[in-house]
Parts: C-alpha cells; structure tokens; sequence
C-alpha cells in the first residue's frame, strides 16, 4: 500500500535526487501546474522506492513540468520484486483515488546507469 507523505518526510527517506527535475525546490516551482503533488512511498519501515507525481484533473503524472521524472531509490541495489510490489501499489493507488491513467516518462540512462535496465 502507497502513502501520500509530507515533503519533510519523503527528504528524510530520499535525501539526494537522481537528477534536477526531482530536487525538491523544482517540484515546489511548478507545483501550480498541478491540482496538487503526491510523495507515495509504500507503508512500512523501509522505504526502497518513492515518487513524485502530480495530478491535473485525472491524470497521475511524472515529472512535474519537465522534460522527464522518475523515481527516488534508496540506493542503486534494489531488487527486481521491490520494483514490482511498487508498481502493483501504485496501480492499486491509482485505481483507489478514481483516477483513470498514470504517465511517468523515465529519465535518459545517463542519469542512472548503475540501474537495471527493465
């Protein structure tokens, strides 16, 4: 199950960004954009995989005006299931809240080529 957290508490869980269009004070800039910004991350002590998405009218988006978004991971050694379990929460979310589609476009692999490629 995803939580929507407080900004504070999604920096605790993922202090660096994988690239500039996830750091906080970009996401803070064009949050007008949006009818409102969502940190999910799953319930439960440890937090692998986080997201920063916005939602206009229905549906959930990443990045937050910008060329492209993505996901915060708490480190680059995540395991294929966590990635998985998060995008099973995540659509479970989605169909929760009513909302109809969800569209992340992902960062180019220079900004994280120790990731697997999926």
């Amino acid at each position: 199950m995803l939580l929507n957290v407080a900004n504070q508490l999604f920096i605790k869980y993922f202090y660096s960004d994988p690239h500039p269009f996830l750091f906080d004070g970009y996401t803070e800039l064009n949050k007008i954009k949006c009818d409102r910004i969502l940190r999910l991350v799953e319930e439960g002590n440890e937090h692998a995989i986080g997201l920063i998405a916005g939602i206009t009218t229905n549906p959930l988006f990443s990045p937050v005006s910008a060329p492209f978004g993505g996901f915060h991971f708490r480190n680059n050694q995540i395991y294929i299931r966590e990635i998985e379990r998060y995008l099973n929460s995540l659509k479970s979310y989605v169909i929760q809240e009513g909302l109809k589609t969800i569209e992340i476009i992902l960062p180019p692999d220079i900004y994280n080529q120790s990731m697997p490629k999926l």
